[in-house]
């Protein structure tokens, strides 16, 4: 199975348009990082070192660069965490210098005198959009003689020093966020839940001696810490997950466009690879919105093993290459012979009721030609049903009992 994510897709359709919307003052600041920070690093908490108390008037500013990232409120500076931030760490190849070049060509006298008398800046952006000069350069648009061009425009993003503009910037955001919302700079030792903001996002870690795991929750904001923390404080694990997945669904219908993309990213901008089967996860994702309200997708998993399940042992990791080849040896288990395909299992889908549903909507819905055409094709062998969170049932109808679901 291959689901790879698609990187390229996700900084074309969510982060350069999104940051093309950010304020004229939010990409100043994004402009002002890359000329004022380019020689700081991050200090050891992994926090960024600010500039010096006289360095914007080194550089022409005329506020310290943390009272600039003060001026904007949490939802748009957060937002802009998340959306810079992407600009540059979803970048790949080409695309990775154009996110650079992004924070020179809104500035023009950044650019040498020599480099602008050389191309114009709707040029330079084919440029480096389209790559250098080849056979097919006519085609894309670009004059095949622009080599040169590109050439030069790497050697003026170099020479600028804007690399990693996008994480600082990110850092400072969330620093700031930090400080305003009340949170530790430092995650408190011992501490079973914790509050913390990453790349615009507040999230919340929950850990035990046996359980450890990190949820987005929303964008950060002062509000919305102050609406979600009574609802996780105090939780055990599995009262802790529903909770948070309440909390996203709620997040999710607050959101749309490009928020709601860049907060679903990992089904959203994933691509699945012909010729290879599909993951429980992609799986899970495809089937979501199937239903039509009916029923909610839990999770799609494999029960029933028969004699049981396959198990990797270390002959698998001495025979596997680069990638775990389960056919590389027997099964693991002590007295098992029986090689991968011989280990059958069922493939389940698990369910819940979004609603108190019928016996005969369940039946209309679950026994649909395109469901039941679907689970053939991706080889799902049922349907089983997991108690709902609020409440819900089946009914047999007006006048017939419950039964939970």
């Amino acid at each position: 199975m291959a689901w790879d994510f698609d990187y390229a897709r996700a900084w074309r359709d969510l982060y350069r348009p999104a940051y093309k919307c950010l304020s004229w003052d939010l990409r100043q600041l994004f402009r002002r990082v890359a000329v004022e920070c380019s020689e700081l690093h991050q200090r050891q908490d992994l926090w960024m070192h600010w500039p010096d108390e006289d360095s914007h008037y080194v550089h022409g500013f005329t506020e310290p660069l943390r009272a600039n990232f003060e001026s904007f409120d949490d939802e748009y500076l957060a937002w802009a965490s998340q959306v810079i931030f992407g600009l540059g760490h979803y970048a790949v190849g080409r695309d990775w210098q154009l996110a650079q070049w992004v924070a020179l060509v809104e500035k023009p006298e950044h650019l040498s005198e020599g480099f602008k008398k050389l191309v114009p800046s709707d040029e330079l952006e084919r440029v480096i959009l389209n790559g250098p000069p080849s056979a097919d350069a006519a085609e894309k648009g670009l004059n095949p003689a622009t080599q040169e061009v590109y050439d030069a425009a790497q050697k003026e993003i170099r020479n600028y020093g804007l690399g990693g503009a996008h994480w600082k910037f990110s850092k400072y955001a969330d620093e700031v966020l930090t400080v305003r919302l009340g949170l530790p700079l430092t995650e408190p030792h011992g501490a079973r839940l914790h509050f913390w903001i990453d790349d615009g996002w507040l999230t919340a870690r929950y850990s035990t001696k046996d359980y450890m795991g990190n949820y987005r929750l929303a964008l950060a904001t002062k509000t919305r810490l102050g609406r979600v923390r009574p609802l996780l404080e105090g939780k055990k694990p599995d009262a802790f997950e529903e909770a948070v997945e309440e909390i996203r669904e709620q997040t999710m219908k607050s959101l749309s466009g490009n928020r709601l993309d860049a907060f679903e990213l990992k089904p959203k901008y994933y691509t699945h690879e012909a010729g290879t089967s599909y993951s429980d996860e992609e799986l899970e994702y495809k089937f979501r919105t199937s239903f039509n309200g009916t029923f909610i997708v839990r999770g799609i998993r494999n029960v029933n093993f028969k004699p049981h399940p396959f198990t990797i042992g270390p002959k698998h990791m001495e025979n596997s290459g680069m990638y775990l080849d389960p056919n590389s040896a027997p099964c693991a288990v002590p007295g098992c012979k029986l090689k991968y395909e011989d280990h059958l299992s069922d493939k389940v889908m698990f369910l819940e009721c979004a609603r108190d549903v019928t016996e005969k909507e369940a039946k209309e819905v679950l026994g649909s030609q395109k469901i039941i055409d679907a689970m053939e094709h991706f080889e799902i062998d049922g349907f089983a049903f997991v108690e709902s969170r609020k409440g819900y049932k089946f009914v047999k109808g007006e006048e017939g009992e419950d039964t939970d679901a």
